[in-house]
């Protein structure tokens, strides 16, 4: 009984943090253009009291680089005012800046404790992403390079969201990195 009863706890938990971090269901289209509809008609699909909550995001991979030292990144776009509300966290610092909704000159970062030790920063600290999307020229492939300001750090306990996620405003990212697909 005593085992059972950690198990399905371990279950609970391990599911609680996974689950929290990624979409029961995504839907992958390569217009941006399209999202609006698409929330619209999936509201109309799903009854109100089946559907916790729907936002469009973004994923990508890239290196997040600060003084010379690189780390690999998985970084979401998503509405930051959504993260208060996420269970999986078992610590959430932000500081005053992630209310900031004109991110005119560096874009808001959020990163994992373990990833933010390794790249030695801490709140307002300044990083760069070099991104996997980017420009080919005659000369070779040139990586688009972001500048983000650290606004937030979270440990949820599951070592590889900690030690590689990241994430951001997926309005302002949109609008300052102007990519053609993210999302």
């Amino acid at each position: 009984t005593v085992v059972s009863a950690v198990m399905t706890g371990f279950k609970d938990a391990v599911l609680e943090k996974v689950l929290g971090f990624n979409p029961h269901i995504s839907i992958a289209f390569s217009e941006k253009s399209l999202t609006p509809y698409v929330v619209k008609r999936v509201k109309e699909i799903i009854p109100a009291q089946e559907l916790k909550s729907i936002s469009p995001f973004f994923q990508l991979q890239g290196l997040v680089i600060y003084l010379g030292n690189p780390q690999a990144i998985v970084l979401k776009g998503i509405d930051l005012s959504q993260l208060k509300k996420e269970k999986a966290f078992e610590v959430l610092k932000l500081s005053p800046d992630v209310e900031e909704r004109h991110w005119e000159k560096d874009l808001p970062l959020i990163l994992g404790e373990k990833l933010a030790k390794r790249l030695g920063v801490r709140l307002g600290s300044r990083v760069k992403l070099l991104s996997v999307e980017g420009i080919y020229t005659i000369f070779g492939f040139f990586p688009k390079v972001l500048t983000f300001k650290v606004v937030g750090v979270f440990r949820t306990g599951v070592y590889d969201y900690d030690q590689s996620l990241g994430f951001t405003s997926y309005d302002a990212f949109l609008k300052k990195a102007k990519p053609s697909y993210y999302g």
